[in-house]
């Protein structure tokens, strides 16, 4: 195992983009502006100095090579636009070469530094499996359902199956053998087993597609104001793509990149270039020009015209390419547009109202939880019965309400003990809890965790149902099926016989003749196995 502190890659990703929008030469900037920037700086590092996690550090120093090396680009076009040559100065850089330098240093002495700067602040260190960990589960993962597993892995967020499956058993030696991991040691080493070798090369071949046109459209751009705001959100998607091989995925990691990512797009569309080509494309009927256009301005979409060479024709590349332009003027092409486009938009609205759904249901299980520690085990079930109609399909609903009715029937049954009258109330609950221990395995069968509640729910009523110790033996048996090397369901297994064993005792006290000695070897092979 390894410890992570996944935060601390945040400020690192955030001093990044700081930074570049620190650097950005527009004289319209308030000297407010600068001050907020600077601060925001002083408490990112601040951070990193508190907290001191090597890995961070590495990536900010990668962010600040980037930068430095695009100054100097930026540098060099500036000398070139005054007619000074192409040559820096002998000596001597500006102010930003100095900061960013000075940053260098220091970071390559924060990494070199073993201890926390502030020794007396203990901070809880985040675990995850390590490299070698999650690439011997993946191999296992890919043995047991060759080739599909190969290619497109055991399923996304599937990996907490994949470790209760596949983990070494020496992990029980540790005090992580109870901790179902949900990640590896990486998003990308994540992917390997859950999306196969298919899903990790499309998210790779996305992640290097932006660096590569950010990359390149700020070579061919560079000193310009714009090109220092798509070089902020360029240092912070590149951190953040550095720091998905280096640290396990966290809702802001994974929403800040792909919000980044949406960003830059329409930046570098508006950054342009004159090395680029604008291509314009039309859905015409037959052959018909548009107006203000010349034969043979309808083409392919690699033809254009070669500002360098002063030639068309169909030999532009693709990667010079600025942007194409679809017209849609034939009734059905219209018609069929926007159909598309009312299409996407309720899609985008539904999925928008279903994001809102998952965060009203989340705090509503965080209040569920809260009063089930408080002891209010009712305002729990309520809590989570409110949750369930906003989401349906979540397992962990379902998962929560058959914990609290557990625990609520554990309570009549001391009620019952006390002389009160909850048999009505006992049968509702223990029907309820069936059902959602019921749905909550059929949304995700291959939980082990879950078959271990059915087992839990009906081991509770063993001395009082009969045939209820069958149902509990075999969800406990499934529950091993599914997670060998987990000592805790054995354990589990062996107290629900032992209550079986109690109700047989109790049974064998008020028979007697052949039907007692039958009943104690029942017992004794209970006991034994």
């Amino acid at each position: 195992f390894t410890t992570t502190r996944r935060k601390e890659c945040i400020y690192a990703v955030l001093a990044a983009m700081t930074l570049g929008l620190l650097f950005q030469p527009d004289k319209r900037k308030s000297a407010w502006w600068s001050y907020g920037l600077t601060g925001s700086l002083i408490t990112f590092l601040f951070h990193l100095s508190v907290i001191n996690f090597r890995t961070a550090w590495v990536v900010f120093l990668a962010s600040l090579v980037v930068l430095f090396g695009f100054l100097l680009v930026a540098k060099v076009a500036q000398r070139k636009k005054e007619g000074l040559g192409s040559f820096l100065p002998s000596r001597g850089f500006d102010w930003r070469q100095s900061v960013v330098m000075l940053l260098l240093a220091f970071s390559i002495v924060m990494i070199r530094m073993e201890q926390p700067v502030f020794g007396d602040i203990v901070l809880p260190a985040e675990v995850s499996p390590m490299l070698g960990t999650t690439l011997a589960i993946t191999g296992s993962v890919y043995q047991s359902d060759f080739p599909k597993s190969l290619l497109v892995g055991s399923g996304p967020a599937t990996f907490d199956l994949d470790w209760q499956r596949w983990r070494d058993p020496l992990v029980n030696g540790t005090p992580f053998w109870g901790v179902r991991f949900v990640q590896g040691s990486s998003w990308l080493a994540t992917l390997l087993p859950t999306v196969g070798i298919l899903g990790t090369l499309a998210f790779v071949g996305f992640l290097g597609l932006v660096l590569f046109i950010s990359l390149r459209h700020l070579l061919v751009n560079p000193g310009s104001d714009k090109s220092f705001l798509v070089l902020s959100i360029f240092l912070g998607f590149m951190a953040l793509t550095l720091s998905a091989g280096l640290y396990p995925a966290t809702g802001t990691f994974t929403i800040l990149l792909f919000l980044l990512a949406g960003f830059i797009v329409p930046l570098l569309a508006q950054l342009g270039s004159s090395n680029t080509v604008s291509v314009t494309i039309s859905v015409v009927n037959e052959h018909h020009a548009l107006p203000g256009m010349q034969e043979g301005d309808l083409s392919s979409p690699g033809a254009g015209f070669d500002e360098e060479t002063g030639e068309k024709g169909n030999h532009v590349p693709w990667w010079r390419v600025k942007g194409r332009m679809v017209l849609f003027e034939s009734p059905a092409a219209v018609f069929i547009s926007s159909l598309l486009a009312i299409f996407l938009l309720a899609v985008g609205v539904a999925e928008a109202w279903r994001e809102v759904g998952h965060l009203r249901s989340a705090t509503i299980r965080m209040r569920a939880v809260q009063a089930f520690n408080g002891g209010d085990v009712d305002a729990a079930i309520a809590a989570f019965e409110k949750a369930a109609l906003l989401e349906e399909n979540d397992y962990r609903i379902h998962q929560g309400l058959a914990q609290m009715r557990t625990e609520k029937i554990r309570a009549l049954i001391r009620d019952a003990t006390g002389g009160k009258k909850v048999q009505q109330e006992f049968q509702n609950q223990m029907a309820l809890a069936i059902q959602n221990a019921q749905r909550a395995v059929d949304l995700n069968p291959e939980n082990a965790f879950l078959w271990q509640i059915r087992g839990a729910l009906y081991e509770t009523v063993i001395p009082f149902i009969v045939g209820s110790e069958q149902f509990a033996f075999e969800h406990y048996r499934h529950a091993m099926d599914l997670d060998p090397s987990n000592p805790a369901i054995p354990l589990d297994f062996g107290r629900a016989k032992l209550a079986f064993a109690d109700r047989i005792l109790l049974a064998v006290n008020q028979t007697s003749g052949p039907q007692r000695e039958e009943l104690e070897r029942s017992r004794i092979h209970i006991l034994g196995e």
